[in-house]
C-alpha cells in the first residue's frame, strides 16, 4: 500500500510538473505605453472555476484619466497561458503558442473585435526540430530571452507583430494578413 500511495504521489506530481504553465484563469495585458488593457475572462465559468470548457471572451478598455472605456470585445480561444500582447493603439492583440505545431496555426491575431485568419504553421517556419528545445511533452520554439513577440512600426507608422524563434530567426508578421512580411 505504502509502494501504491507512493507511485500515486509521483504520477501527480508528474502531471502537475508537465503541465505547470497552463492556467485557466483570467488575466490581464497592458500595452507598452500603459494607455490600453486586454482582459480576457471565463464568460460561464461554474462556481467561479473555470477550465478548458469554459468559454473566455476579450474585452479590450482605453485608460485615461482612472476611467475604463470599452473599445471592442471578442469571444477568445484561451490555450490556458495567461499571456499575449496589446498594441499601444488598442486595436490589436496578439497570442502566440510556444508549444510548436508542425501542421496547426499557432499563432492568434485579433483586430478591434475581429480574428484574422493566420496561414502559418511551424511547418512554413523552417526550424529544423534540432533546434527545438525538448519538454516534457511538447518543443518549443520561442525565443527563450527578452520578448519573444512583440509589437513594431514600419517607417510608414503601421504596426506589425515581431516573433523571434529559438534558432534566432526573427518572423515579422503583417498584422492585416497574419502573413510574414517579405523583406525588403
Amino acid at each position: 500500500m505504502k509502494h501504491f500511495l507512493a507511485f500515486i504521489l509521483l504520477v501527480c506530481c508528474y502531471h502537475q510538473l508537465s503541465a505547470q504553465e497552463v492556467c485557466w484563469c483570467d488575466f490581464t495585458v497592458l500595452s507598452e505605453n500603459g494607455r490600453y488593457k486586454a482582459k480576457v475572462e471565463a464568460d460561464d465559468a461554474e462556481n467561479g472555476k473555470a477550465n478548458h470548457r469554459s468559454d473566455w471572451k476579450i474585452r479590450v478598455f482605453e485608460q485615461t484619466n482612472g476611467q475604463e472605456t470599452l473599445l471592442w470585445e471578442a469571444p477568445y480561444r484561451y490555450a490556458g497561458k495567461p499571456m499575449g500582447a496589446l498594441s499601444n493603439d488598442g486595436q490589436y492583440f496578439t497570442y502566440v503558442e510556444n508549444w510548436f505545431y508542425q501542421d496547426q496555426s499557432f499563432i492568434q491575431i485579433y483586430k478591434n473585435g475581429q480574428l484574422i485568419p493566420f496561414p502559418i504553421t511551424g511547418k512554413s517556419l523552417g526550424i529544423p526540430r534540432r533546434k527545438l528545445k525538448k519538454g516534457e511533452r511538447h518543443y518549443y520554439w520561442l525565443a527563450e530571452t527578452g520578448n519573444p513577440y512583440t509589437f513594431k512600426e514600419d517607417a510608414a507608422g503601421n504596426a506589425y507583430l515581431f516573433i523571434r524563434s529559438i534558432d534566432g530567426q526573427e518572423y515579422p508578421i503583417h498584422l492585416e494578413y497574419g502573413t510574414f512580411i517579405a523583406a525588403s
